[in-house]
């Protein structure tokens, strides 16, 4: 951030070891605030992206799983809107929620992505988010 101050925060844990394992949490988290330009993030909320990494074969995988989401305006709203649904449990309502628009614009939306990938988003939901997320953290500009 402008102030060059930047926060991590690890899960509360309990014994002897929970300091320790949180500590290394809020580190990575920190890392992926400073490589995202953010000032904070929650070990919980990056955890999966921490994991990930932002190495070669990261880049690599999220480049293979979104090549024809990548690219230009309108493939951020369909990352966007394939994100939160994903992120809703495949929930059309609870996604145009999140989005604030109407649940057909996410039906209509979550349809183009599965067009323009090949197939149901349901059948690599798991890989689909992770990389929805690396990209929503790190940016496209990231994959170089």
């Amino acid at each position: 951030t402008e102030s060059g101050l930047h926060l991590g925060l690890g899960r509360p844990g309990q014994g002897a070891g929970a300091f320790r394992t949180s500590h290394e949490q809020a580190v990575a988290a920190r890392r992926v605030g400073l490589l995202a330009s953010a000032p904070c993030h929650a070990y919980a909320d990056v955890e999966v992206i921490c994991l990930l990494g932002d190495g070669d074969l990261a880049r690599e995988m999220v480049r293979r799983t979104l090549r024809p989401l990548l690219g230009g305006p309108k493939d951020e709203t369909l990352r966007q809107t394939a994100l939160a649904y994903l992120r809703s449990g495949q929930n059309f309502p609870l996604a145009a929620e999140e989005l604030s628009v109407h649940a057909n614009t996410v039906r209509y939306r979550v349809g183009r992505v599965e067009e323009l990938l090949g197939g149901p988003l349901a059948d690599n939901a798991m890989m689909l988010e992770a990389c929805l997320r690396w990209v929503e953290l790190y940016g496209e500009k990231a994959l170089g």
